[in-house]
């Protein structure tokens, strides 16, 4: 049996360009290997995070959602972990309980940009007008402050043209 850490340095040497080529029973050692890590000790933070970030590249996401269920029990304000079950909540297109989790973690962290990102996305991809509607994201408040400077300029602009001509 492997530690945590090696699992974890053997993860981190997997090649970006490699994982694209990957299938999912190409990470059923780590399962095994964590598996008994967590037979040892059950309440391994770190080995249950590794676990449902390994059960995420298998496409496992209610197994995942589990797992980050179980580290949630603990620490219930653990970003890392929402955003894991917000992942794969949207894998499985339950936007409802995607947005309640984006929600939890802009209770925690109201500026995440990812939460509202997600949250924006599964609203949409919901066409539900019972959901709650996103925040308005950082990006969109930039976008809508620039528009509104570009429209400023021009008229201010245009209004100097008009005059220098007559």
């Amino acid at each position: 049996m492997k530690t945590l850490r090696e699992l974890e340095d053997e993860f981190a040497d997997i090649k970006l360009e490699d994982f694209d080529k990957m299938k999912p029973e190409d990470y059923d050692h780590f399962i095994i290997d964590l598996n008994e890590i967590l037979a040892d000790d059950p309440s391994n933070i770190d080995a249950l995070k590794f676990k449902y970030q390994i059960l995420f590249c298998q496409y496992k996401f209610e197994e995942s959602i589990e797992v980050c269920d179980l580290v949630l029990r603990k620490w219930p304000d653990d970003i890392a972990t929402l955003e894991e079950k917000m992942e794969n909540l949207s894998q499985l297109s339950k936007y409802k309980e995607c947005i309640e989790v984006c929600q939890q973690i802009l209770r925690i962290a109201p500026k995440h940009q990812r939460a509202m990102d997600e949250w924006d996305m599964a609203y949409t991809c919901a066409d539900d007008p019972t959901l709650p509607k996103p925040p308005i994201s950082t990006t969109a408040r930039i976008i809508g402050w620039a528009v509104v400077i570009l429209i400023v300029f021009l008229a201010v602009y245009y209004y100097f043209q008009l005059n220098i001509q007559n």
